[in-house]
């Protein structure tokens, strides 16, 4: 990975809306490990990776989330 920032950092509602509802400490550890880090880093992050498969990343998802993108798609189904 060349750069440090998250390609998506921009756009991700993760790091710009403070409406959703994660603890701050929390918000802030993404945002330091995987969009502006490199420990595990963006390549790493459940957002980024939903996004570049599905061209948009549910609020629901953290950058650390284990769900699988099968479970991922079950639940926007179920959602919506």
């Amino acid at each position: 990975m060349s750069e440090p920032y998250c390609p998506n950092i921009a756009g991700c509602r993760l790091v710009n809306d403070p409406t959703l509802h994660i603890e701050d400490n929390n918000r802030d550890i993404y945002i330091k490990s995987y969009c502006r880090g490199n420990n595990p880093g963006y390549s790493e992050c459940s957002r980024y990776r939903v996004k570049n498969q599905i061209f948009f990343c549910p609020d629901f998802i953290m950058p650390d989330s284990e769900m699988t993108l099968d479970e991922i798609l079950e639940r926007i189904e179920q959602e919506s």
